[in-house]
């Protein structure tokens, strides 16, 4: 998403990417020659994937929340091209921060367009993904583009930060929503993918209100592209949001779901806000058949379930767009 067309207050800090920039040039170099004795994870990654504002944050923050997963910290994320280094960093100045000198108390379930506070909050870690997976059009993958993917490097860099955390690594994976396939295929029983789900109108809305936030401007796409997105460009933007979130959800269930069933985990937001213990059990399950064990949890966290006031207007075109959408009038 373009910086030029943000609103001022999501632009991105040039004095900031610049330093990260030079700093992470310094340690990618160190990083390089440590993950020469690293190949395969030995804990499994936790990806989840699903239509932007979907709830892919809020479930990313349980899972952080519940000490059994190591996450992309937002501390972490300043360290994209040597995460194993700053996996050890983190445990320095947060995890062994005992008396609080460093860091202290912080918003757990908050978030704002998937941006949290705090050190220790859940960070969406893009920059990481993009240094091994690159694309023209950021959200779906040419096969000329994920045959020149370093994949080799990416699990090398998942072992490490493992390795160090001793914990499964939990992360948000929607760039690689339409072609999550090729990635169960490159983690084959390394890996299980949760598919949050989101009642269409809702995140639909969420979507427009998302595009006014980030952009002032409805008309602006929002978050990862999708293949059908020249195809979009002359639709209004109640189908678009529908369409981007509808046919996204319909990929992944055609690929992970039918293809990949072992390591697919479909989970509504609206069944983790009101009873995520079942979610956890589930997670359970899954994991178990790729021979990890997690932990029995008594669980008591409920969200609210955040319904969308959505006008008669906005309704009716949204029902419309879902018509087109389900009888392939698209």
């Amino acid at each position: 998403m373009e910086n030029k067309f943000r609103q001022e207050s999501y632009k991105k800090d040039t004095r900031l990417e610049a330093k990260l920039q030079e700093v992470n040039g310094l340690l990618g170099k160190v990083e390089k020659e440590l993950l020469k004795d690293f190949n395969e994870p030995k804990f499994p990654a936790v990806i989840i994937v699903g239509a932007p504002r979907s709830g892919t944050t809020l479930l990313l923050q349980w899972l952080a929340a519940s000490g059994n997963f190591a996450y992309p910290s937002n501390l972490l994320s300043r360290f994209y091209s040597a995460p194993f280094i700053g996996a050890k960093i983190q445990k320095v100045l947060a995890d062994y921060d005992t008396r609080s000198e460093i860091f202290g108390a912080e918003k757990r379930f908050t978030s704002l367009l998937g941006k949290t506070e705090g050190a220790l909050n859940v960070n969406e870690f893009w920059y990481f993904w993009r240094r091994f997976f690159k694309a023209k059009n950021e959200g779906y993958f040419t096969d000329e583009e994920l045959k020149k993917a370093d994949v080799k490097n990416f699990k090398a860099e998942l072992a490490a930060i493992v390795e160090e955390f001793e914990k499964p690594f939990a992360m948000k994976g929607l760039i690689f929503n339409w072609n999550a396939d090729y990635l169960a295929t490159q983690l084959r029983g390394k890996s299980i993918f949760i598919h949050i789900e989101r009642n269409v109108f809702d995140n639909a809305a969420s979507l427009l209100e998302a595009r006014k936030e980030f952009f002032g401007d409805v008309k602006r796409w929002y978050s990862f592209m999708i293949p059908q997105f020249e195809k979009l460009r002359n639709e209004n933007p109640f189908f678009q949001v529908v369409a981007q979130v509808y046919l996204t959800n319909e990929r992944i269930k055609n690929t992970l779901g039918k293809h990949f069933e072992k390591y697919y985990l479909h989970v509504k937001y609206e069944d983790l806000c009101e009873n995520s213990a079942n979610v956890w059990e589930k997670l359970r399950e899954k994991l178990s058949d790729i021979e990890f064990d997690l932990p029995k949890r008594e669980i008591h966290e409920k969200f609210t379930v955040k319904e969308k006031n959505i006008d008669d207007t906005a309704m009716s075109q949204f029902t419309e767009a879902l018509k087109r959408l389900k009888n392939k009038e698209f």
